[in-house]
This record gives structure tokens, sequence and C-alpha cells, in this order.
């Protein structure tokens, strides 16, 4: 019996067989180094994004309290307000008030006197027409706060005599600002404070920067976010974080609605450089894994 040798590959199909292989090979690498490159392009691009949103509500904060502040001087200089505190007029002090209010959009206005009890509050009924106010007086809320004590003790700084601070109320968490109201010979008479709460603060940050927005108490808490639910931070970080707010911003990954997410968080600070607190800025992670699927 004889074996008889069969020659499964032409000449031809040797030479251009090893090229095939290096070709394929050659693709392959090509392709994986250029998924690499696109998605550390995408991954850098998002990033910088996300610093970007962080720096464009900073600065929408400020901006926010400078609005904030201009209708505070509005109400404290307006004509007739130091006579209507001392004289204890509350009408005629909400006849000044409301317009002025109701033009800003405010969301609460607080006017006291000098021993710090409020003689017109001015509340915005949430869901109402822009008009639609609660009026009370004689509320004790602010009476021992720190930055209303500054102006009931006519302290100022290098930036002047208004303050602010983050306030619990009863019908909420705000953010106000306070400043004095002095009659015609320069005596304090009262303070006016106006407020907004929290959640339309991060409701319209996240409007201006389309990232998910929250705010966190010194201790890393959620105090108020636009996502269904926040994640407090922990605390160790939360205070490395303020005591170097200059030039440290943490980055982490969190997961919201089932959707994951990578936030940046910083510290919360006011024109006197004085920290509320943290803010974090938030993208959800949804473009940068579709392109890396891609």
């Amino acid at each position: 019996m004889r074996i008889l040798s069969v020659n499964r590959f032409s000449l031809r199909e040797k030479i251009i067989l090893p090229y095939l292989v290096l070709a394929l090979l050659l693709a392959i690498g090509a392709a994986f180094i250029g998924t690499r490159i696109v998605s550390d392009s995408v991954e850098e691009r998002f990033i910088n994004q996300l610093i970007e949103a962080g720096k464009l509500s900073s600065e929408w904060m400020v901006k926010e309290e400078s609005r904030l502040l201009e209708t505070q001087r509005l109400l404290a200089h307006a004509e007739g307000v130091p006579e209507a505190i001392l004289a204890e007029d509350a009408e005629k002090l909400r006849t000044l008030a409301y317009p002025v209010a109701v033009n800003s959009g405010e969301e609460a206005v607080e006017i006291l006197n000098t021993q710090g009890t409020t003689l017109l509050s001015m509340h915005h009924r949430p869901g109402g027409n822009v008009e639609d106010y609660a009026f009370s007086r004689d509320d004790e809320t602010f009476k021992q706060l720190d930055f209303v004590q500054k102006n009931l003790k006519r302290q100022a700084d290098t930036l002047g005599d208004k303050y602010a601070a983050v306030v619990q109320t009863p019908w909420g968490q705000y953010f106000y600002v306070s400043g004095p109201v002095n009659d015609a010979k320069g005596k304090l008479v009262g303070i006016v404070l106006v407020g907004k709460s929290l959640n339309t603060l991060v409701r319209q940050t996240r409007e201006a920067t389309f990232a998910q927005i929250t705010l966190y108490a010194s201790d890393g808490q959620p105090i108020a976010t636009t996502m269904l639910q926040a994640q407090p931070l922990n605390a160790g970080i939360a205070a490395s974080t303020l005591a170097q707010k200059d030039n440290q911003s943490i980055e982490r990954d969190l997961v919201a609605s089932d959707i994951d997410h990578v936030e940046v968080v910083g510290a919360w600070q006011v024109r006197h450089g004085s920290n509320l607190g943290l803010m974090g800025v938030a993208f959800a992670k949804n473009f940068l894994i579709l392109v890396s699927q891609n």
C-alpha cells in the first residue's frame, strides 16, 4: 500500500496567507489603539465638561447672591422704610416691600427690628402666581443667628456690612442675605433679609448648567439636590475638601435612579469667603459608556 502525499496549499496560497494574517493583526491592533484613543479623548472631554459645569455653577451662585443683595439694597433704601420700621407699621412696610418683592421674583423677604423680631415676613406661596405671598410678623427665627447678630452689632469688614447664610426655618431651608437699615442720621433701625429656598437654588442652577446639582452641609450630609436621592459624602473627605477649598475638589462615582454618574464636589462659598457647605455637580455616564461600547 502506497501513502500518497497531498499538497493542501498551493504556492500562491502559501505566499498570500502570512500577509493576510499580518494584515488582520495590523487591523485589529489599529482598531484597538484607535478605540483607546477615542475613548480616552471622550473621557477627558467628559471630565473637562464636568469641571466646566462646576465652575459655571459656582459663578451662577455668586451672581444669584449679588442679585439678592441688590433687592436687599432696594428695600433697605426705599423711601419710608426706616420710618415704618421705627413706627412698627407692618401695613406700611407691606405696601413698600410688596412691589419690590414681586418685581424681583423673590421667595422670601424679612424685615426685622433692632431686637431681631420680624415686623414683616413675606413668603411666596409654592406653586402660586408670581404675586401670591403669605404675610406674617413677630417671628423670632432670625434673632440669634450669627449673620443677623453681625448686622445688629454694626459689624463690617472689607466687603461691607452685608452677610449671607443658610437658615433652617419652619418654612424650609433657605439661603438668605442680610443688611442693615439706617435712618437719615445713619442710626441702625432694623435689618432686611432676602432669601431663596435651597430647592429653588439647585433647580435653577441645573437649568443654567444642565448638570445635576447637590448642596451638602459641612458634615457631608445632602441638604438639597436635583437628583431623586443624593448620597452623603464621607465626613472626613468633606472636612478635608473644605480645609483645602482653594486648591482641592473631589471626584467620585455615584448611582442615582439606577444611572451611573460622576460628581465633582467643591466648597460652596459666599462673598465673604465663608463656607456654607459643599456643592456637587454631576453628569450621567450614559454618553461616555455609549461611545466606549461603539
